[in-house]
């Protein structure tokens, strides 16, 4: 049903096209929302997991780690008037949770408020944020969340203020795409997974996970690929990839494109879950686990090769 409700809107918006003169680029830094969620021991174990919400005092204390703080703003142009706006900023994007309610949480809330000051429509990506969550300055309270809140939205707003127009002519849009087989983690075992659906013991959640696994798994041996691609913009390229990526791999598509703006935008494909670095496989954490992440450490070659395909 979604999938048509979208296609509906697709030919209806087709009737309602809009020429391109100009493009926009503009960005800001995000002051005290993203923190890495992985903080390694001496060992170089994944000691704690910073999670979206935290009160323990030695999560909040450490360093933010490696985040990437800027959020990317793209827009696009007929003559003086803006027709929409892209944002790209990587972390979960979860602060007050857990409470059965469905919601956009505080980088939608920022959107909106942006929406409705231009007057001109925004979407918001969330972009490879696996490892990047708001936990070193959300202790998962209701009145924090528009703190963040208040944050999003004035780098939304400074980015927005420091856009710099470009003309635009069908020369500068290129659209590159690929398909990749994401490699199988080991521990996908089909007789296993379905020995867990019929244990009659077993817990409703344990068997979501084995459910969720065996389709995975039948659907990669099924010859099902992944789609990573990008739209250049002229010297802005906006990058999709699959699953919910480090943030490594967002860093790692920037300076690959070092001249040019990168935008990053995961979750793509959620099938395979983490897309974690092939070192953070041996480090311990959740995001690595046999639960969180359904692919092997092979992920990162295979990942970063083909971003380097659709970036050329």
């Amino acid at each position: 049903k979604t999938i048509r409700s979208a296609a509906i809107a697709v030919e209806q918006a087709k009737q309602n096209a809009q020429p391109v003169t100009h493009l926009g680029f503009g960005q800001a830094m995000v002051e005290k929302v993203a923190s890495n969620r992985r903080i390694l021991g001496e060992d170089g174990q994944v000691k704690i997991t910073r999670w979206s919400r935290t009160e323990d005092t030695a999560a909040i204390a450490a360093p933010e780690g490696l985040i990437d703080p800027w959020l990317k703003c793209v827009s696009f142009w007929n003559g003086e008037q803006a027709i929409a706006v892209l944002n790209y900023y990587a972390t979960h994007p979860m602060s007050h949770y857990g409470q059965g309610d469905v919601s956009s949480d505080f980088p939608g809330i920022a959107r909106d408020r942006r929406e409705k000051q231009l007057g001109v429509p925004h979407i918001y990506f969330s972009g490879a944020g696996g490892n990047i969550t708001a936990g070193k300055y959300n202790d998962g309270s209701p009145e924090n969340r528009p703190v963040l809140v208040g944050r999003m939205e004035k780098a939304m707003s400074q980015a927005w203020e420091g856009t710099e127009k470009t003309p635009v002519s069908p020369s500068d849009f290129d659209w590159n795409n690929i398909e990749v087989t994401l490699p199988l983690a080991e521990h996908l075992v089909e007789e296993e997974l379905i020995a867990k659906l019929s244990d009659m013991q077993l817990d409703s959640t344990s068997k979501l996970v084995a459910a969720d696994h065996l389709a995975w798994l039948r659907r990669t041996n099924e010859g099902h690929k992944v789609n990573v691609s990008s739209l250049r913009l002229g010297n802005i390229w906006l990058l999709n990839i699959p699953g919910e990526a480090f943030i490594e791999f967002q860093l790692a598509s920037q300076e690959m494109k070092p001249a040019d703006h990168v935008c990053t935008a995961a979750y793509e494909e959620y099938g395979p879950g983490y897309l974690c670095t092939e070192i953070a496989y041996s480090q311990g954490g959740y995001e690595s686990s046999e639960r969180a992440s359904l692919v092997s450490p092979e992920i990162e070659q295979v990942l970063l090769a083909a971003i380097t395909e659709v970036l050329k």
